[in-house]
């Protein structure tokens, strides 16, 4: 299991050390280390490790495992899925379920990861591709207008918009975008540039 202090917390840390060093004061360090120990519940749960899961431990493990992180003051864990054996199947979901209970018995938050293997969103295959991950393509055309530009394939389901923008100076003026949703029909884009360079 690995732990993970947010960059906030560190600093506030390091900041209340020098402080405490700085003033010279004798318990200050007792303090300091009191004032971690006890950290508050909303502080905590920006801490926690990585719970790896193979699909093999027992309920009792599971369960005396979450007892762990909360034993060591932390306010959440990220449930690891790349060595589970069972990942997304029955398997999985019943060691989530133990995992979630024993969570909320100890007031701890739970995360789990998306993802068995990298690049995440693909769901290991195992959900419709339309709801994996997706790549944005931009295409870009230039217009000396005034001139009409026309162009097909601006429909179907891969198809998300058009605008064009006047380029003033070698770059695109976002005050001059325009949606071009209305010059489209049928797919086909008919685009009146007005006087100027335009990128559609």
């Amino acid at each position: 299991m690995r732990t993970f202090l947010s960059e906030a917390l560190v600093a506030a840390l390091v900041l209340s050390l020098c402080e405490a060093t700085c003033a010279g004061e004798a318990d200050a360090l007792d303090r300091l280390e009191r004032s971690f120990l006890e950290l508050p519940m909303d502080a905590r749960r920006l801490t926690g490790p990585l719970f790896w899961l193979h699909g093999d431990e027992s309920r009792e493990r599971l369960e005396a495992y979450v007892a762990k992180v909360a034993e060591g003051g932390n306010g959440c864990f990220t449930a690891e899925s790349r060595p589970h054996q069972d990942w997304l199947g029955e398997g999985w979901y019943r060691d989530l379920a133990i995992c979630l209970e024993a969570a909320k018995r100890h007031g701890l938050d739970m995360w789990i990861f998306d993802e068995k293997w990298w690049p995440s969103g693909e769901v290991g295959g195992a959900v419709p591709q339309h709801y994996g991950s997706k790549l944005l393509v931009a295409e870009a055309a230039h217009v000396a207008g005034p001139a009409l530009h026309s162009a097909a394939g601006f429909a179907g389901p891969n198809y998300v918009g058009a605008i064009a923008g006047r380029v003033v100076d070698g770059a695109l003026d976002g005050a001059t975008l325009v949606d071009l949703a209305p010059a489209i029909r049928d797919g086909v884009l008919r685009f009146e540039a007005p006087p100027g360079a335009w990128r559609v």
